[in-house]
C-alpha cells in the first residue's frame, strides 16, 4: 500500500541515489588519464609511477624513523625545514647529523627559513656548523629589498629529508613536520586512550623515481641561494646524489605528483602550483572535498570555489584548530572564524581541533599541524602548504598528490580517525553565536583585512 510516508520515501531515495550514483562526466576525471594530462598541462608538472608511499602519522614513530634513515644514510643527508628547535628533539637531530659527518664522512646540507630561525632559535645554527653541517638560510633574492613588507614575507616552509640509503638508494620524508618537540615529542601525562602526540601532524616516506624529483627541488633550491653549489646534475652518470633507486616492495607502483609553489622563480613573479592544483580539485570534486588544515584563512579564488563545490552539492568538511590550540593566536583564530558562517549556511561542515592541553606541560599547545586534502575519496594530497593566504601568496611550499588507492584508503581511515579524535568539536550556528560576542566579530572583520598575509 502506497502511503504519502512511503512515496517521500521514495523520492528522498530517487534523490539520493542520483547523487551517489549518477556522474557528470565533466567532473568525474580526478585521478583518470584526462584529468592526469590536464593537470601535467596546468602546472608543469609530470606524475611519477612506481613508487612505494607510507603515510607517517605517529609523531614518536616518525622520529625513530627519521633516526634510522640518518645512520643508514652512505654519502649524504639533505634537509629542507622551517626552523630547528633547541631542544631535545633539535639538539639530538643535531649530534646524529654531526656523529655521521665525523664518522662516516656523509655530507649533511641544512637548508633553512633565516626569519623563522631567527624566531625560534638563533643559537642552534651556529651549533650546527660547529658540528661541520653545511647549513645555508633562505633569503629572497629576486625580491626587491625596498619592499621590505613583501621581502619580510617571502619565505621557505618545505620540510623534506633526502638520504641516500644503502638499501633502497634515494629516500625522502617529506610534508608537514619542522625540527624539534611539538613536532615530534609526547605528552608526559597521556591516560589511556587519550591523544598522545604534543601536535598531530603528517608526512610521506617516499621510495622509488618520485625521489628523484625531490632531490633536484633540493639542490635546485639550495644552489639558488648560494656562490658554493651542492650536488650535480641528474644527467652526470658520476654524480653521488642521484643513485640507482628500489623500493621495499618490488611491486610498488604508487603514483605522486610532487607540487611545489616558489615566489622566487621567474624573476620574482613567481611559481604557484600546488595553488593551481588545489583550485581545479575544488572545481572538478563532485563528491566529497575533506581538508585538514592548522590554519583555514581562505584566499578569495579558493573560497569562491569552495562556494562553488558546495552549490554543486559536494559535502564540504573542514578540520582545524580550536583557540586553546592555535599557536598563532586569537588573530589567526578569529580570522579563520570569520569565515565560517557563510560556509556553514552554504551546507559546509566545519569541525575544531580542541584536544585538552597536558597538565604536565600546560605551555605547550596540543595543535593540529597537519595538512592535507582528500578529494572524492580517490585522490589525497598531504605537505607543507596551509590553507591561508601566506602558503598561497608568499611562501615556497610542497603538496603530494596521489590516486593510489592503497594510500588514499589509509588516508580515509586517519581522517575518520581525526574527527573522532576525543575534543573534537563541531561547529553550527548556534555553537557560533554563543562562542563569539559582538566585539569578537567586530575584530574578525578588522582581522580579515590582513588575510593575505596570515
Amino acid at each position: 500500500m502506497y502511503t504519502l510516508k512511503n512515496i517521500k520515501t521514495a523520492i528522498l531515495w530517487a534523490v539520493v541515489s542520483q547523487s551517489l550514483f549518477t556522474i557528470n562526466p565533466a567532473l568525474a576525471a580526478i585521478g583518470d588519464a584526462n584529468f592526469e594530462a590536464e593537470v601535467d598541462a596546468l602546472t608543469q608538472t609530470t606524475l611519477s609511477s612506481g613508487n612505494e608511499l607510507d603515510i607517517l602519522e605517529a609523531a614518536n614513530e616518525v622520529y625513530l624513523l627519521r633516526k634510522y634513515l640518518m645512520a643508514d644514510a652512505n654519502q649524504f643527508i639533505n634537509i629542507h625545514t622551517w626552523a630547528i628547535s633547541n631542544d631535545i628533539t633539535g639538539l639530538d637531530t643535531a649530534a646524529q647529523l654531526g656523529a655521521k659527518i665525523t664518522l662516516d664522512e656523509v655530507e649533511v646540507n641544512f637548508l633553512f627559513d633565516a626569519l623563522a630561525q631567527l624566531y625560534v632559535s638563533p643559537t642552534m645554527i651556529s651549533g650546527l656548523r660547529a658540528l661541520g653541517i653545511n647549513t645555508l638560510a633562505y633569503v629572497p633574492q629576486n625580491i626587491e629589498q625596498d619592499d621590505l613588507f613583501a621581502y619580510q614575507l617571502t619565505g621557505s616552509h618545505k620540510k623534506s629529508m633526502i638520504v641516500d640509503s644503502e638499501n633502497y638508494g634515494l629516500v625522502a620524508v617529506a610534508g608537514g613536520r619542522n625540527i624539534g618537540d611539538d613536532y615530534f615529542g609526547e605528552v608526559s601525562d597521556a591516560a589511556p586512550g587519550e591523544f598522545v602526540d604534543k601536535w598531530r601532524d603528517t608526512d610521506l616516506l617516499i621510495r622509488g623515481p618520485a625521489t628523484l624529483l625531490l632531490q633536484q627541488d633540493f639542490v635546485a633550491s639550495f644552489n639558488h641561494l648560494t656562490n658554493t653549489p651542492v650536488g650535480c646534475s641528474i644527467d652526470d652518470v658520476s654524480c653521488n646524489f642521484y643513485p640507482p633507486i628500489s623500493t621495499e616492495n618490488p611491486n610498488a607502483n604508487a603514483n605522486l605528483r610532487i607540487l611545489h609553489n616558489d615566489p622566487e622563480l621567474n624573476a620574482g613573479e613567481g611559481e604557484f602550483q600546488v595553488n593551481a592544483m588545489y583550485k581545479k580539485l575544488l572545481d572538478e570534486a563532485q563528491y566529497s572535498i575533506d581538508i585538514e588544515t592548522p590554519y583555514f584563512i581562505p584566499p578569495p579564488e579558493l573560497l569562491e570555489s569552495l562556494h562553488g563545490a558546495l552549490q554543486r552539492g559536494v559535502q564540504v568538511r573542514i578540520l582545524t584548530n580550536d583557540s586553546k590550540n592555535n599557536d598563532g593566536g586569537s588573530i589567526l583564530y578569529l580570522t579563520s572564524a570569520f569565515y565560517w558562517p557563510d560556509l556553514l549556511e552554504a551546507g559546509a561542515e566545519i569541525y575544531l581541533w580542541g584536544v585538552e592541553k597536558s597538565a604536565a606541560e600546560p605551555e605547550v599547545f596540543r595543535q593540529m599541524h597537519s595538512k592535507f586534502i582528500i578529494v572524492d575519496d580517490q585522490l589525497f594530497m598531504p605537505g607543507s602548504w596551509n590553507f591561508d593566504g601566506r602558503a598561497y601568496y608568499s611562501s615556497s611550499e610542497f603538496s603530494f598528490a596521489t590516486t593510489d588507492v592503497e594510500v588514499v584508503d589509509d588516508a580515509i581511515d586517519m581522517w575518520q580517525d581525526d574527527l573522532a579524535t576525543s575534543g573534537v568539536i563541531t561547529v553550527d550556528q548556534a555553537w557560533y553565536a554563543a562562542n563569539f560576542s559582538w566585539f569578537d566579530r567586530i575584530k574578525m572583520r578588522f582581522y580579515a583585512l590582513l588575510s593575505p598575509i596570515l
